[in-house]
Order: structure tokens, then sequence, then C-alpha cells
């Protein structure tokens, strides 16, 4: 299985470093190879990163949208997946983090370390 971390991107190097934190920490706790890409801004980007997994033949393929708020990303990580996607693959998408219901504390706890 490869697990393939979507962050949205961000001109802030700071950002991006803390999603490849994330991605690492991931990959320690579920003892799997967890690949970083993001939506904008940055490389390596979505869909060329998918492709590359793909074309390195994984059979299975899931997704981690980390976001908190969507918009159009989550239609567009759908959209590209169906491009890619073919009976060879099994590819799953999970929810994004804005849904889950740790997200209002993570930042209620965050807001008050700040203060």
């Amino acid at each position: 299985m490869h697990l393939l971390l979507v962050g949205r991107g961000s001109s802030d190097e700071e950002a991006v470093e803390d999603t490849k934190r994330i991605a690492r920490l991931l990959e320690q706790r579920v003892n799997v190879h967890v690949h970083v890409c993001f939506l904008a801004a940055v490389h390596p980007h979505f869909e060329k990163k998918l492709q590359a997994i793909i074309s390195g033949g994984a059979h299975h393929i899931v997704i981690l949208p980390y976001l908190l708020f969507t918009g159009l990303l989550m239609k567009d990580i759908k959209d590209t997946v169906h491009e890619f996607q073919s009976k060879k693959q099994k590819v799953t998408v999970c929810d994004y983090l804005g849904g889950h219901r740790n997200v209002p504390h993570a930042l209620r706890d965050r807001v008050l370390e700040l203060i």
C-alpha cells in the first residue's frame, strides 16, 4: 500500500516543511511509506506524484488530503483520481481534516498556546 499525503501547498517554506514533518511522523506510526505532494505553489504536484506512484506499479493507493477546508480542492483530487484510476489499482480517497471532531479541539489548544 502507498499512502499519499496531499497538502495545499504554499510559498511559505515553513508550511511546506511542516507538511513533510507530519508525513514523517505518520510514516513512523503506520509503518508504511508516506509520499508527500501538494495541490499548488510547490512540487511535487499531486497529479504528477499520483501518476508516478501508479506508473511504479502500485496496486493500492490511499490518498490523505491534509486540508482543513476544501473549496474546490476535494473535487480536484477526486477528478484527478478518476482520470488515472484503472482496474489495476484500488485508490481510496480519505476525507479532509476539517470534518473531524478533533480539529476544533486542536485549533483551540493552538490558540490557547499562543495566548
